[in-house]
């Protein structure tokens, strides 16, 4: 291979590697979230929750780091009454009226704000707006997103996916209760539950520099062989 198609394989090497580091990068997170049922919710990191007829939710704070490009979101639910912590928050589910009585929550709508933040954006606060269907299955209730994928770019450039879950495991108190070291044995609950992807954009005069380093090299070279050849 000849020193000047070297040379251009570098140059194409240290764009790649620019963008490879930068994509491993690891980023740190936290947030809030918010939800209601049938209505919009409030915008708060304070404890809230919205119930209906039987099912609550209550809404979390998160935090963490990127891994090798995601950070998950995925904690179990908390004891019912507080604060949920590292999941996009907690429904849960209890008996509405007397034994045997069945809800019909068909036709009902979830509305869930995902607010934000990374240290490389400042104080600039991201929101994502989901919405979900809200549908009885056999035994209990699920929550069902139509907009469970959401991308941002960010102040920087970085690029952030958030992807959610499904919940799907919500069932009737007497069939699937909560842990009871966790919540009370008539009490059924589930975590919202999802993951972070995040896509870093390398600097250009990251990857300038270090093709300029490379390309630099290769005309010494070209230099030292020319003069020999002389």
């Amino acid at each position: 291979m000849g020193i000047l198609n070297r040379m251009t394989v570098a140059l194409a090497s240290a764009a790649t590697l620019g963008l490879s580091a930068a994509a491993s990068a690891q980023v740190a997170y936290s947030g809030y979230t918010d939800g209601a049922f049938n209505s919009s919710p409030v915008n708060t990191s304070a404890f809230s929750t919205s119930v209906f007829s039987g099912l609550t939710y209550e809404n979390s704070l998160f935090n963490g780091t990127t891994a090798a490009g995601q950070g998950f979101v995925g904690n179990n639910a908390q004891t019912q009454g507080t604060q949920e912590l590292n999941n996009f928050g907690s429904f849960f589910l209890t008996p509405p009226g007397p034994a045997g009585t069945v809800t019909d929550y068909s036709g009902n709508t979830f509305n869930l704000l995902i607010s934000f933040l990374t240290p490389s954006t400042g104080n600039k606060t991201y929101t994502a707006s989901l919405t979900g269907t809200v549908t009885n299955t056999t035994g209990g209730v699920a929550i069902l997103f139509s907009n469970p994928v959401q991308t941002f770019t960010l102040s920087n450039g970085n690029i952030v996916t958030l992807t959610l879950n499904n919940v799907v495991a919500l069932h009737d108190p007497t069939n699937a209760p909560c842990a009871a070291a966790t919540n009370p044995s008539t009490t059924s609950c589930a975590p919202i539950t999802g993951f972070f992807t995040l896509t870093t954009t390398p600097e250009p005069s990251s990857i300038v520099l270090a093709a300029t380093g490379l390309f630099g090299l290769g005309l010494g070279t070209l230099r030292r062989r020319n003069k020999k050849s002389v």
